[in-house]
């Protein structure tokens, strides 16, 4: 068995370290307030939306921490996970301490460099971006590294697989096994392969007259842990439904929370060119040694696949495969100092072992930079601007108002505040990205049979007409987004409405289609201080914003009035100082007021940028 001495309590302690530190700073950077990026983890977890397969084990414990009477839902979805963060943390360090003790053979050292290991891990960008938000992949990697320690232990009992500790491992590792295809199906076969390569690589197989008792405990948990699939899409309530029907779509949150770091450039910036050169020297040395080579095989796999399957695996596969591989990294690089140190205490020179222990210290030094680095985008604590943005979407809309939403981001930001929190339920939203998924059509159409003339014009064209728009606006106060294949005529029934755009069947003065003049969005308004307001900028909800002022400047243009839409340019400047929209939109207003053309300026074409 792999350095099969019990721990001491030194080792013991630095463990419990490792997880407390990871626990406290995920839970003070967590979300106190709902976030874009967790939107959709919001619906499935706390609004118990049928999302699609997978996400089970997160929003049973996402479901337990929600029973705890502190702060809103979202904070306690954040501390969740936080928990699971935490315990993915002490895994990692149960991982790494066995490997580096059989490397040093010093298990006080040992254990300072695993610990260093997981804290480099848990407080860098990768998962603290998972340990800040409700959903993500904090489940599916906490699993998984859990799994991890349970086959390294049980692989490292070969010809005993009889024994009662053997038994008991295994069927432990059938239940994690499980759980962990019910959270995630990428999650569940990254663990089955790295099991097998470890049974093999130790020779240590589950008796055969057991296998029958494992494969049970495996459909058992799977079946209990994915119960809420059955019973979601059955539930009498309006969000199931329409959870129901977001379950097949192919959306996307607003941002990547893996990011574009799966490629070996994405690597070299987050971790530096010195410490991938650690990690190879160690794999490479502790792959020499026979007892540690399951392990070694585990870490050099996991980097590799998130390297060849690319985003082939989808949003949350790759997430979490870039979360594994950061880990096994780490790992794999605490590893390549363990050689260094041990080749540096060898050598018979007056400064080595001095070296040696600067070695280590300036290794430890990385769990600090690392942190440094993971504030700046995932220390959601002060990012309040989504939940103004929502007060104002929300909120001033009319009563019984309508809002038609082009959006995927918007769409599911409204839902989640609707069917999680409980806003506005009176207000109808029209997700048109999500129209032809599902049964949203015939739940609407019930709500409000005048939207029959809208829906068909969008499930035969795709885009809004002006009938369509005047019959439902006629019924109820319209809010929309501005859809760029709008003709000039459709145009003509907008005014600004704070972070919407009114439509009103009757003919405009051009006052009444300046409306607020962008007050809500801009710099005197309540969202645009929030995105600043925090030690790091709220860059999802400055895109919104942004996003916002670009379609509304692009209205008035094209109604021609130029003055109102150079404001809100302003303002999107004050927002993104470099943002190209707003100098290219400025050169062709520039140029109208040269010519005295009395015409609208086109600037929808621009909205791309």
């Amino acid at each position: 068995m792999l350095h099969s001495r019990a721990p001491s309590l030194l080792e013991r302690a630095l463990g419990a370290a490792v997880v407390a530190i990871s626990w406290t700073v995920a839970l003070v950077r967590g979300a106190n307030s709902p976030q874009w990026e967790g939107d959709i983890a919001a619906l499935r977890d706390l609004g118990l939306a049928s999302l699609g397969t997978g996400g089970f084990v997160s929003t049973w414990v996402t479901q337990l921490f929600s029973l705890v009477p502190l702060g809103s839902r979202s904070s306690r979805a954040s501390v969740a996970a936080a928990t699971l963060i935490a315990l993915a943390a002490g895994c990692a360090y149960r991982v790494a301490r066995p490997l580096l003790a059989e490397a040093l053979d010093d298990g006080a050292l040992a254990a300072l460099l695993a610990s260093s290991a997981a804290l480099t891990a848990a407080l860098g960008p990768t998962w603290q971006a998972h340990a800040t938000l409700g959903g993500g992949a904090a489940a599916a990697l906490a699993l998984f590294l859990c799994g991890l320690v349970v086959a390294t232990e049980a692989c490292g009992r070969p010809n005993v697989s009889l024994a009662p500790a053997a038994t008991r491992s295994w069927l432990l590792i059938a239940v994690i096994t499980a759980a962990l295809y019910a959270e995630s199906l990428v999650g569940g076969i990254a663990l089955t392969f790295s099991i097998l390569a470890m049974s093999v690589s130790g020779v240590a197989f589950p008796a055969p007259r057991s296998r029958l008792a494992l494969g049970l405990v495996f459909a058992i948990t799977a079946l209990i842990v994915a119960a809420p699939s059955v019973m979601r899409p059955l539930a009498p309530r309006s969000f199931a439904d329409i959870g129901h029907a977001l379950s097949v779509t192919s959306m996307s949150p607003l941002s990547n929370l893996a990011g574009s770091k799966e490629t070996v450039l994405g690597w070299t910036a987050e971790f530096g060119v010195v410490s991938l050169g650690l990690a190879a020297l160690g794999l490479t040395l502790a792959g020499m040694r026979a007892r540690a080579r399951g392990t070694v095989l585990v870490l050099v796999l996991l980097p590799l696949v998130e390297l060849v399957s690319g985003a082939r695996v989808g949003e949350n596969g790759v997430a979490l495969l870039h979360a594994l591989a950061a880990g096994a990294l780490m790992i794999a690089t605490a590893l390549g100092v363990a050689e260094l140190v041990r080749f540096l205490q060898r050598l018979e020179l007056p400064m080595a072992r001095r070296a040696a222990v600067l070695t280590v210290v300036f290794h430890m030094t990385l769990v600090a930079v690392v942190s440094d680095e993971a504030s700046a985008s995932t220390d959601r604590s002060a990012r309040f601007a989504a939940e103004e943005w929502t007060d104002a979407a929300l909120g001033a809309v009319d009563p019984s108002a309508a809002i038609v939403v082009r959006s995927p981001r918007l769409s599911f930001r409204l839902f989640s505040a609707q069917h999680v929190d409980g806003q506005r339920p009176d207000v109808l939203v029209i997700a048109s990205p999500l129209l032809g998924h599902g049964a949203v059509m015939p739940n609407l159409l019930p709500r409000e049979p005048d939207l029959a003339p809208l829906l068909r014009d969008l499930a035969l064209t795709g885009h809004a007409s002006e009938f369509g728009l005047s019959v439902l606006a006629d019924a109820r106060p319209l809010a929309v987004e501005l859809d760029p294949h709008w003709e000039h005529r459709l145009v003509a029934h907008l005014a600004l409405d704070g972070p919407w755009l009114r439509f009103i069947p009757e003919h405009l003065s051009a006052p009444e289609r300046r409306g607020d003049g962008g007050r809500v969005l801009g710099a005197d308004g309540r969202i645009a201080p929030r995105i600043a307001s925090g030690p790091y900028r709220d860059t999802p909800s400055a895109t919104v914003v942004g996003r916002t002022l670009k379609e509304h400047a692009s209205a008035l243009s094209l109604l021609g009035l130029t003055e109102p839409a150079r404001t809100l340019l302003e303002e999107l400047t004050r927002l993104e100082p470099s943002d190209p929209f707003a100098r290219s939109a400025r050169i062709r207003l520039a140029h109208a007021a040269r010519t005295h053309d009395q015409r609208g300026v086109e600037l929808r074409d621009l909205l791309r940028f």
